[in-house]
């Protein structure tokens, strides 16, 4: 029973979880991170630089170190990222390192225009880079 209930709940996020990349592919800027519910949004000390490429690959560019990952986006809003790969432990903010374990913890997304806003247990605000 509990092999087929698995089996339809796939089936049902496969069929209702359509790939999506357009909408989320480009070059981000991190504003804010906004740490729970209750607190208070937390502006970006830095240019943090966020790209999400067509081929489900994303990178995050901080003051020292930079991070890639692999992502899967849906057309329903839901957004996975996989575990980060930096390039050293060190040497970055608190913010950045705060951002690094945000992602981690991403579920979905909302795009706005130009404004993206990543959720999960910790929201992440960011906009568009212009050409």
């Amino acid at each position: 029973m509990n092999k087929l209930l698995a089996l339809g709940l796939l089936l049902c996020f496969s069929v209702a979880c359509k790939k999506q990349n357009n909408a989320i592919v480009g070059e981000w800027e991190v504003l804010q991170i906004k740490k729970s519910d209750n607190s208070n949004w937390e502006d970006a000390p830095e240019a943090y630089l966020m790209t999400f490429t067509d081929k489900d690959e994303m990178n995050v560019r901080l003051e020292v170190n930079t991070c890639g990952s692999t992502y899967n986006a849906c057309t329903c809003g839901n957004l996975n990222i996989d575990v980060l790969a930096c390039t050293e432990a060190c040497c970055d903010s608190e913010f950045a390192q705060t951002l690094i374990e945000s992602l981690s913890n991403v579920e979905s997304y909302e795009i706005d225009g130009d404004a993206l806003l990543l959720k999960g247990k910790r929201s992440i605000a960011l906009k568009r880079k212009g050409d």
